[in-house]
C-alpha cells in the first residue's frame, strides 16, 4: 500500500511535534532534576535538624 507522497504532510508534522517535545524535555528535565536535588537536600537538613533536637 503507498500514498504516492501524499501523507508526507502528515508523516512530517508528527516529526515536528515529536521533536519539538523531545527539545523542550531536553530542556526543561535538567531543571527539574536539579530543582528536585535542591529540594530533597532541604528537606534531609531539616529531617536531621529536628531529629537532634527532638532525641536531646
Amino acid at each position: 500500500m503507498t500514498t504516492g507522497g501524499l501523507a508526507n504532510p502528515v508523516v512530517s508534522t508528527g516529526e515536528l511535534g515529536g521533536s519539538a517535545v523531545v527539545a523542550t524535555l531536553a530542556v526543561v528535565l535538567p531543571i527539574v532534576a536539579v530543582a528536585l536535588v535542591i529540594i530533597m537536600g532541604a528537606f534531609l537538613v531539616r529531617l536531621r535538624r529536628w531529629s537532634r533536637r527532638s532525641s536531646c
